[in-house]
């Protein structure tokens, strides 16, 4: 997944530019979806996404320590827009995830 925005549409006036622009976005967003969902669709892709999840304090409570709160509140928000993209990729997936990391 391409991490750099290019600009997509240099005139918003032109119907063509945005209408282009909007079609290459869904394309891209739809690629990492499938890209997701392969890595997914393996129990060691679910292993490592579940070691990110951990690293990210999605399943802790943030201490409201001044100095590291935003740091922590990233970390975070992460976690949950990779909860997000799991969900995207499946609804399946995360409770499979849950059950074969916690071992209930």
């Amino acid at each position: 997944m391409d991490y750099k925005k290019k600009v997509l549409v240099k005139n918003a006036a032109s119907e063509k530019q945005v209408g282009d622009a909007v079609k290459k976005e869904s394309s891209v967003e739809d690629r990492a979806i499938e890209d997701f969902r392969l890595v997914m669709q393996t129990k060691e892709g679910r292993r490592m996404v579940w070691g990110i999840l951990s690293l990210c304090n999605v399943y802790s409570d943030i201490a409201p320590e001044t100095n590291m709160t935003s740091f922590y509140l990233g970390q975070r928000s992460l976690g949950l827009n990779l909860i997000i993209k799991i969900n995207q990729a499946g609804k399946e997936f995360y409770p499979m995830m849950a059950t074969e990391n916690t071992g209930e």
